[in-house]
Order: C-alpha cells, then sequence, then structure tokens
C-alpha cells in the first residue's frame, strides 16, 4: 500500500511529457504560460485527488483487491448491471484519449522537430504530414508490443514514466 502511496503522490506534480510540453511551447507570451502551467496543474490536481479517493475507497470497501482491478470491482459491487457498461466505456475512452494525445503529440515531434531539420530540403506540408503518420502507425505498433510485456497498468506507467526520466 506505501508503494502505491508514493506512486499516486509523484502525479500530483505536473510532469514533462509531450502533451504538456505542447501546451508549454504554444504559450505565446509570459502571461498566458503561467496561465496554462496554473491551469495545467489544477485540473492534474484534481483529476489525480479524484482517482487516489477511488483507489482508496476500494482498498477500504473491498479488502484484498488487486490494484489494477480497483475501479471495475468498484463498479461492479455498487452499480447496476446496466450501468456496468456505461461505466467501463466511460474508462476504456479516458484511456484511449490519452493513449491517443501521447501519440499524436510524439508523432507530430518525430515529424516536425526531427525529420524536417534532418531534410536537406524542406519537407512540403504534406511529405511532413505523411511523416507524422508513419510515425504514429510505427509508434502504435510499438506502444502494443511494450504493453504486452507488462502485468498491469502501474507497471506499465512506471516504464514509461522512467524512460521519460532519463
Amino acid at each position: 500500500a506505501r508503494e502505491y502511496l508514493t506512486f499516486g503522490l509523484f502525479f500530483f506534480f505536473p510532469y514533462l511529457t509531450p502533451p504538456f510540453l505542447q501546451l508549454i511551447f504554444m504559450a505565446g507570451n509570459e502571461i498566458k504560460l503561467r496561465q496554462v502551467m496554473i491551469w495545467s496543474g489544477l485540473i492534474e490536481c484534481t483529476f489525480t485527488a479524484i482517482v487516489a479517493i477511488i483507489g482508496l475507497s476500494g482498498y477500504l470497501l473491498i479488502p484484498g483487491t488487486e490494484p489494477g482491478l480497483v475501479f471495475p470491482t468498484l463498479v461492479s459491487y455498487f452499480k447496476p448491471e446496466y450501468m456496468q457498461g456505461f461505466f467501463m466505456a466511460g474508462l476504456i475512452a479516458v484511456i484511449l484519449s490519452t493513449a491517443d494525445s501521447q501519440l499524436n503529440s510524439l508523432s507530430i515531434a518525430i515529424a516536425h522537430d526531427i525529420i524536417q531539420p534532418l531534410s536537406k530540403n524542406s519537407l512540403t506540408d504534406r511529405l511532413e504530414l505523411r511523416w507524422a503518420q508513419w510515425s504514429a502507425v510505427i509508434l502504435g505498433t510499438l506502444a502494443i508490443i511494450l504493453a504486452l510485456f507488462f502485468k498491469d497498468v502501474v507497471q506499465l506507467i512506471r516504464g514509461s514514466q522512467a524512460f521519460w526520466a532519463c
């Protein structure tokens, strides 16, 4: 439990991932940057607190539940069967939306910040788009393969955070 508490506290602080960096770089001036940082931090802390409360509730209300299965177990215990599908669909939508943002940001960064400067001639918008699309396909495939090597989401998140900390 202590291990998950320290892991949860890590998420209370904004960290530098591609979508977050994209927000920072899009700020036009110092005032907008400050607003972006404050609002992003508030949203991140609020979302993390909600997730932590759900996780701790599951830990206290249903002892012995595996950490990766707390949310589905809570839903199955406290919601009628017809609502369970809506909650699980919502959970899948959140996961896919986050993965989509990460994949999109990274593929655009590869095309615009790596391929474009390395090319001898300036890339056309269409060619840069093709590079971004192929980057998304390759990175998405690698992400699926990588996800198959981890037994739960917590391990996968730790592995990705360790990668960004390098």
